[in-house]
């Protein structure tokens, strides 16, 4: 079992000092008959718990993985992101000309890795592809060119022997902020020609912080089965020079069957699934 968080809550914890951080996976691990793994890199927590699950079971290591991520929203993160000013006075509007922050929630998602040929009784899709990588540019903001999306993006599809334009959806990081949505958007301007669907559901959850790219992948994978792609909540107007396509007001149908996760973390991490469906 592969838990991704950023361990958040612990800050309000008098336990904080006296006990292991992973001490709560490894009794959830256990409970369940498992060997325990936590792991923290910030928001792309429950993306990187996948791809670490992949790559157990790529090399070997493992035959199944629970893998995911869970956070907790708590007084020391608000103080932190109200600091940072990072916070939407109304609420989160993913990649509208009127956005002006995130809006944090909590929540948890979980999915089960299996090495191919394994007897589960249905796959919902495969993780064909993943990339990470740390673009180092500060504490909390991300490189300004887009470097680090860019190089993730790229590793994810070289692993699944994709080329951009077999992606046809993308789940957005999606913050909200002004920041994050410029250097998201300018990435995918710059990697994709095809004009690809994209879609974000931080409007809909909060942005869950460590749970967030669990959840994300959990979004696309349900999406590229129904081929139906949900509306960004409360796009009304979407920023200029997005060359992508992003779905307002209505669910867009989707015909293609391949689709990529993309998650942001402070400390300059970024992580990218490829998953495709039958």
């Amino acid at each position: 079992m592969i838990v991704g968080t950023s361990l958040g809550f612990r800050l309000d914890s008098e336990a904080f000092c006296r006990e292991p951080l992973d001490g709560w996976v490894n009794e959830v691990a256990e409970s369940l008959g498992m060997e325990g793994i936590a792991l923290s890199t910030a928001c792309s927590s429950g993306s990187d718990a996948l791809l670490l699950g992949a790559h157990l079971i790529a090399t070997g290591q493992a035959d199944l993985c629970v893998c995911g991520g869970a956070d907790i929203l708590t007084d020391s993160k608000r103080l932190a992101h109200s600091a940072l000013g990072t916070l939407s006075l109304s609420t989160l509007k993913s990649f509208d000309a009127t956005h002006e922050g995130t809006i944090l929630g909590e929540g948890a998602g979980f999915l089960v890795l299996q090495r191919e040929g394994g007897s589960a009784p249905r796959v919902l899709a495969r993780l064909v592809g993943a990339g990470a990588s740390n673009d180092a540019a500060g504490l909390t903001a991300p490189d300004e060119q887009g470097n680090g999306i860019r190089l993730a993006l790229q590793r994810a599809l070289t692993q699944a022997g994709l080329e951009p334009g077999d992606i046809a959806l993308i789940n957005a990081h999606g913050s909200g902020t002004l920041t994050n949505d410029r250097v998201e958007s300018n990435a995918y301007n710059q990697f994709f020609t095809h004009r690809p669907w994209v879609f974000a559901t931080k409007g809909n959850f909060g942005h869950t912080l460590g749970a967030t790219g669990a959840l994300e992948a959990i979004a696309l994978i349900h999406s590229l089965n129904a081929g139906t792609i949900p509306p960004v909540y409360e796009l009304k107007k979407p920023i200029d020079g997005l060359r992508f396509n992003l779905p307002a007001a209505q669910p867009q149908p989707l015909t293609g069957k391949t689709g990529l996760s993309m998650t942001i973390g402070f400390g300059g991490f970024n992580t990218c699934l490829i998953f495709t469906v039958m």
